[in-house]
């Protein structure tokens, strides 16, 4: 009787390894952890440039730019799943170890919490 009833799991053509639960719930993980760790670089970015007071952005400050192109790479990354989802969620995993590598140096300066 339980033979008939289908499993319920969704795959893709370009990925029979994982279901699309599955790969969407890596995603929006992998996502989660970079705006946590982008987070904490803009937030700093933003006040040791005083740009919380200051009308505009400094648009000198690379940091901002940096920012932006890791969001963009991870957003790219998840293109990549019509080809491959493996490569993809390697893609944005990789641009989020750089995203935290970036955090953690931001954190383990010593005025930080000043």
């Amino acid at each position: 009787a339980f033979d008939e009833i289908p499993s319920g799991d969704f795959f893709s053509d370009s990925c029979p390894e994982l279901s699309l639960y599955w790969t969407s719930a890596l995603n929006a993980l992998l996502f989660q952890i970079l705006h946590l760790s982008l987070s904490v670089l803009c937030f700093d970015t933003v006040r040791r440039s005083g740009a919380a007071d200051a009308p505009k952005i400094p648009i000198g400050n690379c940091n901002f730019l940096v920012i932006l192109m890791l969001h963009l790479v991870a957003s790219f990354s998840t293109t990549i799943n019509t080809v491959s989802c493996v490569g993809g969620l390697a893609a944005l995993g990789g641009t989020v170890a750089i995203s935290l590598l970036l955090a953690r140096s931001v954190i383990n300066q010593p005025d930080y919490l000043t």
